[in-house]
């Protein structure tokens, strides 16, 4: 009996934060935006670096955005992999690089941070 009280306690100990993490976003649109564009660059940069794990983030963090939010996030996207196709010479490289540490600069998810202490 004292056995099934202790792991009821701890189920729910683990179970009820998670469920109150799942509940609502935990960046801004603006910050999602953000991640998603400096996601975004360092493939185009860095196309050799797993960045999975990022990915599976802002999927599940696009799940819990406002529709407009993601749309913003898409277009981001497609303007980076556009500029990133547009890459013909060294100048373009280096500006590609350039534009992915300002957008990056803003991007606290990729560097472990949480967003919410920004």
């Amino acid at each position: 009996m004292r056995f099934a009280l202790i792991a009821t306690a701890a189920a729910a100990a683990i179970a009820v934060p998670m469920a109150v993490d799942a509940a609502g976003p935990k960046m801004s649109g603006d910050q999602f935006v953000s991640a998603v564009r400096c996601t975004a660059y360092e493939a185009a940069v860095s196309p050799q670096e797993n960045l999975s794990v990022q990915r599976m983030r802002l999927n599940v963090e696009a799940q819990r955005q406002p529709q407009e939010a993601v749309e913003r996030a898409h277009k981001a996207v497609n303007t980076v992999s556009a500029a990133a196709r547009a890459v013909a010479n060294p100048a373009d490289a280096r500006m590609m690089r350039a534009e992915r540490v300002a957008a990056c600069s803003t991007a606290p998810v990729l560097a472990g941070a949480n967003p919410d202490a920004a």
